[in-house]
């Protein structure tokens, strides 16, 4: 297929992500390409294990080798412009994209693009010390016609192992601005004010210390709830957590959250708290709370640092109870604080983060990617 790079005519794009039944951040990404890029015709393959699905070790490795082969079958057997796959930094995710990666370079398909979302500092530094992963991973990625990542360090990092320094481009994530408008048209009567967490329960991402916080301030400030919004592994301890604390009527687990309902409780909260240390790329809750007008209270992890700063709330060097406890008094102690932050936010994010900007970004990176 030949394509002009200014060209409307649509592009064919396999698109490589999780399940739409696992939760997160790359889930929500891959459908905003295939509901915004209105230009791209996408075939989606689904990576990963499903969550209504019990899979056996035995079946996980027969995804695993046979997810290569049936993505090649999909090449031969309808036209495909560009190929986008949705690795994170970690073990599962660089054996899995790179069993695809290899198939891939070794049948000479040049036009894909690699996003890595998720970062880990670990194992990275253990693909960097060891010369023989080093130069394969080098290789896999050399053979992409792009690979996007979310930080500067990150960038500085693949070059390191050898990667093409022009191949790497330093990209930033989204939220769908227009979900955002629609839940700002029927705002709900609200009389306490509310933080909001909505997110994975993973013990890294700080819901233990948040939730101890919460119970430590709550008598301070009678007139706030804290909803936990999300489902993850955590999720039964937190439970039990908050009943410990007898706080039964002020801590809300609404489970996961999605459409309309997320939105209003993002329209609603007083501000957004994700006191991360989890192997973040950039959360999209941050990037929807900021489009929604609201202060963060976050911490120093993965490319959160490069996009946010004291300008947007408070973002935390360390994450301990106390630490989470002393910025949730200086917010909750300063309404008009969180309001002109939140007015920032939303400026800075909207015309930054909201999906259309990003991605006539992205259909640019496909069409070049599609006349190479």
């Amino acid at each position: 297929m030949h394509v002009n790079i200014h060209s409307t005519q649509p592009l064919s794009v396999l698109l490589i992500s999780p399940d739409k039944s696992e939760y997160g951040g790359v889930t929500a990404f891959a459908e905003m390409l295939k509901n915004r890029l209105v230009n791209c015709r996408f075939t989606s393959f689904s990576v990963g294990g499903r969550k209504d699905r019990k899979e056996y070790f035995i079946g996980t490795i027969a995804r695993l080798l046979s997810a290569p082969f049936k993505i090649l079958q999909l090449v031969n057997e309808q036209p495909i412009d560009v190929i986008h796959i949705n690795p994170s930094l970690n073990v599962k995710s660089v054996i899995r994209d790179g069993l695809i990666l290899f198939a891939l370079r070794s049948t000479g398909f040049k036009h894909s693009v690699v996003y890595i979302h998720g970062w880990r500092w670990k194992i990275a530094r253990g693909i960097e010390r060891n010369f023989l992963f080093r130069r394969l991973f080098a290789w896999l990625l050399n053979g992409t016609a792009g690979i996007m990542v979310l930080s500067p360090e990150f960038k500085q990092c693949l070059s390191a192992m050898g990667v093409r320094d022009e191949n790497i481009i330093v990209t930033r994530t989204m939220f769908d601005g227009n979900a955002l408008t629609e839940a700002a048209k029927n705002p709900a009567a609200q009389t306490r004010r509310t933080i909001l967490y909505m997110s994975r329960f993973l013990r890294e991402k700080g819901v233990h210390e948040l939730l101890d916080a919460f119970a430590h301030i709550a008598n301070d400030f009678p007139d706030v709830d804290l909803i936990m919004a999300g489902a993850g592994p955590e999720e039964a301890k937190l439970h039990a957590q908050a009943a410990s604390y007898a706080l039964k009527n002020r801590i809300f687990f609404p489970g996961y959250v999605q459409g309309a309902e997320k939105f209003r409780l993002l329209q609603q909260c007083a501000f957004f708290a994700l006191p991360t240390n989890f192997a973040e790329g950039m959360p999209i809750a941050l990037l929807e709370a900021m489009g929604a007008g609201k202060a963060l209270l976050t911490a120093k992890a993965g490319a959160i640092p490069t996009i946010i700063d004291s300008n947007n709330g408070i973002v935390l060097e360390s994450v301990t109870t106390q630490t989470v406890e002393d910025a949730l008094h200086i917010l909750l102690n300063n309404p008009d604080y969180c309001a002109q932050i939140g007015q920032y936010n939303a400026a800075y994010a909207w015309n930054t983060f909201e999906a259309g900007t990003v991605l006539s970004e992205m259909e640019r990176l496909y069409r070049k990617i599609a006349l190479q």
